[in-house]
């Protein structure tokens, strides 16, 4: 039961079958009815599936986001937006907890040294995008993401490997 509970952590089968926006909701909501924290959800401009990589990403990052705000902030209240619009997929998770030094997060030697946040990052990066974490002490946490996305770019690949054209 823990390896099942596991692999469905990491990426569960619903990105597969219903894509990133409903496996985002079901998680969200399980995550607000397990913490007990308010939570809004809200996505928009998403027309299509995305490429595996990207909906496994920005999945990932909104967990591990959504696993700090229950384990550190000591929020009530978590708001997360998606949309996708012209050639970028944006997102935002945003708490009302008690916040954090964002640098002595990201400090090589501190104690407190957050790896969820660096995994963050570098899930963002190599998908070419960006990533802001907004924090500090008594002010709640506000992380934002921008990825680089031109529609239509999961029909043109399936498109090439029908044609056999690159």
């Amino acid at each position: 039961m823990a390896m099942r509970q596991l692999s469905m952590d990491l990426r569960p089968t619903m990105l597969d079958d219903l894509g990133l926006i409903p496996t985002l909701r079901w998680y969200i909501q399980n995550f607000s009815n397990r913490v007990n924290i308010y939570s809004h959800f809200q996505a928009t401009g998403f027309e299509e599936k995305l490429p595996t990589q990207i909906e496994t990403a920005f999945y990932r990052i909104i967990q591990e986001a959504l696993n700090n705000i229950g384990k550190y902030a000591e929020a009530d209240r978590v708001e997360i937006f998606m949309e996708q619009k012209d050639s970028i997929i944006c997102a935002s998770v945003t708490d009302n907890g008690k916040g954090f030094n964002l640098d002595k997060v990201l400090h090589p030697e501190s104690l407190e040294r957050g790896f969820g946040i660096i995994g963050m990052q570098e899930r963002i990066s190599l998908l070419g995008g960006n990533i802001d974490i907004r924090s500090e002490p008594g002010s709640g946490t506000c992380i934002q993401i921008e990825v680089p996305y031109p529609k239509g770019s999961v029909d043109d690949e399936k498109d090439k490997k029908k044609t056999g054209r690159s």
